[in-house]
């Protein structure tokens, strides 16, 4: 009897070393930090870029904005890269989070007295394509004429979408698009 219990015993502690031994789950949680990255894109020696606000929000969004200038026109385009770390939209593809931000976007300008007159399309610097809207008003200034912007949100890479507003002309906001990256 003394053998069956002292095996029993040496069973015990043997399971007891055994599960104390094995691995166990480690509690684990995603955190998301900022992390400096350059946006460049390549407008020739007229244009300048300047940096804007910077919003980090509780809602899992992150902004940087910028504003590009052409110097010899004086117009410009406002970008604003965001990077999306919400739960839910995480879940969505870049494409849908894309149409979600420009449907946003073109709803302001709408309540700015914009309307949509077409799109077009331009490849971005990974050879995607992306949509963007052309949208006018009329000028308050010159009322024969109308003032148009350029409107496009794209995927830059992973979890940052670029968002631009553009006043420059067709092909330097063509140019933008093609040329616009994160390194």
């Amino acid at each position: 009897m003394k053998s069956f219990s002292a095996f029993i015993t040496a069973m015990l502690i043997m399971l007891a070393l055994a599960c104390l031994a094995s691995p166990c789950a480690a509690l684990e949680s995603k955190f998301f930090t900022v992390a400096e990255k350059t946006l460049s894109a390549d407008m020739g020696p007229s244009f300048a870029i300047e940096q804007g606000n910077f919003n980090a929000s509780k809602d899992g969004i992150v902004i940087q904005e910028f504003l590009i200038n052409n110097t010899e026109t004086g117009s410009s385009a406002l970008v604003s890269v965001s990077g999306v770390y919400d739960k839910q939209m995480s879940n969505l593809s870049p494409a849908n989070i894309s149409e979600i931000f420009a449907a946003g976007l073109i709803l302001a300008m709408e309540g700015n007295g914009y309307n949509i007159t077409g799109n077009w399309t331009a490849l971005d610097s990974n050879g995607r394509d992306v949509i963007a809207y052309t949208l006018a008003r009329e000028n308050p200034d010159n009322t024969t004429q109308k003032k148009t912007i350029d409107l496009a949100v794209w995927n830059l890479e992973a979890s940052s979408y670029a968002s631009v507003i553009s006043l420059l002309d067709r092909e330097n906001t063509t140019k933008m698009i093609n040329t616009m990256a994160l390194t």
